[in-house]
């Protein structure tokens, strides 16, 4: 009986876990629940008072957590309570071990006890017998126990187990004494007795620390703690000022040998730095290089200085004339160099060219002057011209946002940089303006021109390719089967190939103003052919897709619901992690997916299609935002690549194409391998 009810019980929770929300369920459910409470009844009638008493009386070769009955673990301890600590000193270690065995097993026992008979009238005078015992314990052993313990901890040494040498008495005796000896008078052994002086400070801290963590609340432990803060204090009071001006008057003198980051010393190097400030820039162009990468590396080895020492000793007093002279030094060299070499500076990096590191071939001013030029003459009227200017006039345009760029984090926080900065985005905005729009439409000019001798899916492009499946549609079925299936297998070649190329040009074109119509007019066509050639064939394929559970093993509208459902009782607008919803939510959201790519890949043209992907997408969105978007599947990174690339090719000359999301999202032209091969040539 017993086993048959665990066993319900156990499938009670998992059936609940799964379908407890499910109204078909509730039956199955209640009746589950009711033999369970029929069980129980009976069996608290029948057998509780048997398995009480054997679970009072067993032992643990018998499965219990006692060693004996539970009469005589009671004794044990009634026994030891009424007996007391022992007076001598070397039997206290095993009668309180003995006490705590008892304490813990009597612990154990209750607590599985009370968890399967808790609530059996028959068993309350047994937990009350346990729970009198266990609270005699904690009342007259416990605070022993505890007391015991602390003089253990102050007694302890490190042979012990402790971080003190030989016990707190004897390292508090070593500090207060060395403070009453004072400083050494020999300064060689200064070192020596402050390392010493801090090791004890530091173990000190430590026990402290740990002490207090566990014995603060006890009365007994407030002498050791009082002693060892007091003696900590007088270390403070004695010694903490002293040794903070050693060692900064230590970090002072330090040199690169020493560990240092400062070659000879801050001194040395203050008196350098000020010297060279002082003498100004050369005037020997030659020598102005060397000059300011001398004076921004010592600039740089004082702040790193300046900040580990503040860190250090930032609250001392003895060390804010350090700070103050340091930062004297750094603010001239700021306002005497910095601000007189900005010009300099930002000159040099207009006049700079490539040969000297920059991007630019012949400096800012031949770069602005030629991309200005071509953006006044603007494209090309003869398409043989137009792929070669595009190229040219976009890798400029590059070069001058890369320029900008790093220009900008060098010299963007000086309004001496400002005038600059506004020359290159006007140019930049010059671009935008006129020859944005402009190269948009030459783009999607030449994908609808471009045939497949040019890389284009579309045999004769894309207005030859629509006008011949219009003509074939226009046809209609011919009568002969013959001819009939021929006619079929035109069409759906044409329709697969304009399928293909109207996604890839979306993929790059679906946000442009110019593209637009050209999907509107391939999007209208291939709805025809929808209804020309598909008819009840495709709508009737349509609701069986709707209906198949191949992969929606509930059907579509159940696994929706059960998203929907879901997030609706997430009081939260993030779903945790850690949650059985997280999962569930994770593993309908890839269903889903999976569901729709699918569907739009085969019906997306199909009248009636729409509004299932656009229901189903926007139970995707909610499940994003509670979940965030699945990981990318290797199939999925495949086809958006391919995309990409199928999309470069329809819509260029046998050239693949890119967009520049910087400034403004255009197609640019890059020249194929066949004409790079000619240009070599």
């Amino acid at each position: 009986m017993a086993d048959h009810n665990s066993r319900l019980v156990q499938w009670l929770e998992v059936f609940k876990s799964n379908y407890g929300d499910q109204p078909h369920a509730q039956s199955f459910i209640q009746d589950t629940e009711a033999a369970l409470a029929e069980y129980k009844a009976f069996f608290s009638s029948k057998f509780s008072k048997i398995y009480i008493d054997k679970h009072v009386q067993a032992k643990r070769a018998e499965g219990s957590i006692l060693e004996y009955s539970l009469k005589w673990h009671l004794e044990q301890v009634h026994n030891g309570l009424k007996a007391g600590i022992p007076t001598d000193a070397r039997h206290v270690d095993e009668f309180l071990n003995k006490m705590k065995t008892q304490n813990s097993l009597l612990i154990q026992w209750l607590e599985d006890f009370k968890a399967k008979y808790g609530d059996e009238e028959y068993a309350q005078q047994f937990i009350l017998q346990v729970e009198e015992a266990l609270a005699a314990y904690k009342k007259e052993i416990v605070p022993k126990l505890i007391n015991v313990e602390i003089d253990k901890a102050v007694a302890a040494k490190r042979a012990d187990g402790s971080i003190l040498e030989y016990g707190l008495n004897w390292e508090l005796e070593q500090v207060n004494n060395s403070i009453k000896g004072g400083l050494p008078s020999d300064h060689n052994k200064v070192d020596e007795y402050l390392k010493k002086m801090e090791a004890h400070k530091n173990r000190l801290v430590q026990w402290l620390e740990d002490f207090k963590s566990r014995y603060e609340m006890y009365e007994k432990a407030s002498e050791p703690i009082k002693k060892t803060e007091e003696t900590l204090a007088s270390y403070k009071s004695f010694l903490g000022a002293k040794v903070a001006k050693i060692n900064i008057d230590k970090m002072i003198n330090a040199r690169r040998a020493d560990g240092s980051i400062l070659e000879y010393g801050l001194n040395y190097e203050l008196e350098q730095q000020d010297k060279a400030i002082t003498a100004g820039i050369p005037k020997d162009e030659r020598q102005v290089d060397t000059y300011l990468e001398n004076l921004a590396k010592r600039n740089g080895r004082l702040r790193q200085w300046l900040e580990e020492f503040k860190l250090q000793y930032d609250e001392e007093e003895y060390a804010h004339q350090f700070i103050n002279k340091v930062e004297a030094v750094m603010k001239r060299y700021l306002e005497d160099i910095m601000t007189k070499m900005v010009p300099v500076l930002i000159n040099k990096a207009r006049a700079a060219r490539k040969a000297d590191g920059s991007v630019l071939e012949y400096g800012l001013k031949s770069e602005l002057d030629n991309f200005l030029s071509a953006i006044d003459k603007g494209i090309p009227t003869h398409q043989r011209y137009v792929d070669e200017f595009l190229l040219t006039l976009n890798r400029r345009r590059s070069n001058l946002i890369q320029w900008l760029e790093g220009f900008k984090s060098e010299y963007g926080d000086y309004k001496e940089a400002a005038a600059t900065i506004q020359e290159v985005q006007d140019a930049l905005s010059l671009f935008k303006n006129k020859i944005g729009a402009k190269m948009t439409k030459v783009a999607v000019d030449k994908a609808r021109a471009a045939r497949r001798a040019d890389g284009s899916l579309l045999e004769y492009g894309f207005d030859n390719h629509v006008r011949t499946l219009k003509e074939k549609l226009d046809q209609g079925l011919p009568p002969k089967a013959d001819v009939a299936s021929q006619w079929l297998a035109d069409v759906s070649k044409l329709n697969s190939a304009l399928v293909q190329w109207t996604e890839t040009f979306r993929s790059t074109y679906s946000e442009e103003e110019e593209g637009q119509a050209t999907l509107h007019e391939a999007e209208t066509i291939l709805r025809r052919y929808t209804k020309v050639v598909g008819g009840a064939r495709i709508t009737q394929e349509l609701q069986t897709a709707l209906a198949d559970r191949t992969l929606l093993s509930n059907g579509l509208d159940w696994h929706l619901q059960k998203v929907t459902d879901t997030l609706a009782r997430q009081k939260a607008t993030k779903v945790s992690p850690q949650s059985s919803d997280y999962v569930l939510l994770q593993q309908q959201q890839s269903l889903l997916i999976r569901f729709v790519e699918d569907f739009k890949a085969r019906f997306a043209y199909v009248d009636g299609a729409q509004a299932t992907i656009d229901k189903v997408q926007n139970v995707l969105k909610k499940c994003q935002d509670a979940i965030g978007a699945p990981p990318p599947s290797a199939s999925s990174g495949d086809n958006n690549n391919n995309a990409v690339e199928g999309g470069a090719a329809a819509a260029g000359s046998g050239v693949l194409q890119r967009k520049y999301a910087y400034l403004y999202p255009i197609p640019v032209p890059v020249q194929s391998e066949k004409s790079n091969n000619n240009n070599n040539n």
